[in-house]
This record gives C-alpha cells, structure tokens and sequence, in this order.
C-alpha cells in the first residue's frame, strides 16, 4: 500500500510493536492507551480463535494477532468506514489469512459467527451511558450503540466452555459491567485498576471473566502509567512493548 491508497485525511501511524501499522483518518477515533494495555492485559500468548467484539479502526485485533503466529482473530464493527480502514490496515500488515472483520450489529452476533468457538473474546467498550447530543463519535463512546448486557451477551454467545472475556470499564461503572457478564455466566476471574499517576485514584478497570467458571476473583496490583509527567513507569512500558523511556 503507497500514500496513493489513502483516502483524504487519512494517514498511516507505525504502532512501535513488530511492525504494525495501522490507518487513521484526522478527527476520527482510532485508539487510545487504554486500547494497548487491554491487549497486554488479555495476555494471549498460544494458539487460539480470537473474537474482537466492536472492532473500531482494529487496533486490538492487530495487537493481539502479533502476540503469535498461531493466533487468529475474527472481528465485528458497525462503522462502514471504520470496516473499510480495517480491512486496508489488515492488507497493509499483510495479515489478511489472520485477521477477518465483518461489518455489523454485535448485538446480531449470530448472524456473523458461530456460537462456542472462541477461545478469547475481547472488548473495549462504550465507556458513558450518555453524553452531550453533539458529542463527535457517541456511538462510539455512549451505550446508544449496545450496552454493556449486549456486549456480554454476544461473548457468552461466542465462547467456548469456561473460554475467556476480557474487557473494560470507567471504575465507576465496574459494577454495571461486572452484572452485565454475570448475568450471562460469566464469572468475573481477574480484575486490575489503572490510574494514571500513583498518587491519583484509579480511573480505568480491566476485566477477565470466564464462561461458566466458579466464583473467585484476584485484584491484581494497579497499573499506575506514568512515573512523572511524559515518563512512562515499567509496568506502562512493558504494556507498551518499549524501553524507549526511563523510569526515575
């Protein structure tokens, strides 16, 4: 793919991880931290049928497809356009009998892929309820699109026996999310917390659950992501792949 290939205010950004890259178009979501450090949360290392539930412009199912050969992923997003940029970041990684995303409603998810056949399903979720009507992305961002019961749903739909959900949430939902995946069977196993500096409260949990596991949960040490201001902590970099800054 060459510079040609790009459609107006889209640009091509190198995601500093075994060569990935993905495409991007000005003013239009594509990822954030949190994205990258639920893929290093998910910690998918084997071989294994990937879901990842609302795709957006891909970028965990890129990450996630680099952490083995042996990985495949199958993918669903709403957005048109983001399926379309989806589909050209996939050929331009050249991953294409890795990687497949459909375009439609996860919340029709048996009519894109089959039930109990995913070892992982993975999700990174509306974060709001609502928001201001004018809010750019709010299908995105607001649960105007699916819920946290549709999104847990559609995993409980798609996992194998005791298979593995991992998603995310702001810390002041963890609840709603936590019912939602219960509600369906599947049993909250790992939590972590992420916050940005060690002295600020947690703003971000990650989630692992498991289909149709026993009760039990461990609340793994928080995340803290920066050590001082631009200076990513250990724990951040080793999410991040990189060594590239120094903690002091």
């Amino acid at each position: 793919m060459s510079i040609a290939d790009l459609l107006p205010g889209e640009s091509i950004e190198d995601l500093q991880y075994k060569g990935l890259r993905i495409i991007s178009r000005a003013g239009v979501f594509t990822y954030g931290t949190d994205a990258v450090l639920l893929a290093d949360f998910a910690n998918i290392k084997k071989s294994g049928r990937v879901f990842d539930l609302g795709a957006g412009g891909g970028i965990l199912s890129l990450l996630i497809s680099k952490r083995s050969d042996a990985i495949c992923v199958d993918a669903i997003e709403i957005d048109a356009e983001q399926v379309d940029r989806m589909q050209r970041s996939i050929r331009l990684n050249g991953l294409e009998k890795r990687i497949r995303v459909s375009q439609g409603d996860l919340r029709e998810i048996a009519r894109h892929a089959a039930a109990a056949a995913y070892d992982v399903v993975i999700c990174n979720p509306p974060y709001h309820e609502k928001c201001a009507d004018n809010q750019r992305d709010a299908a995105a961002r607001t649960e105007s699109g699916c819920t946290y019961q549709d999104v847990a749903r559609a995993a409980a739909y798609l996992l194998r026996y005791r298979a593995k959900f991992i998603s995310m949430c702001p810390v002041k939902r963890v609840f709603s999310m936590s019912f939602a995946m219960q509600s369906v069977g599947i049993e909250v196993k790992r939590v972590r917390c992420v916050r940005s500096y060690e002295s600020k409260r947690p703003y971000l949990c990650m989630l692992e659950g498991r289909l149709k596991a026993a009760p039990g949960a461990v609340m793994e040490e928080p995340l803290t992501i920066y050590a001082r201001h631009g200076v990513f902590t250990a724990a951040a970099r080793a999410a991040y792949h990189t060594d590239t800054s120094e903690e002091t």
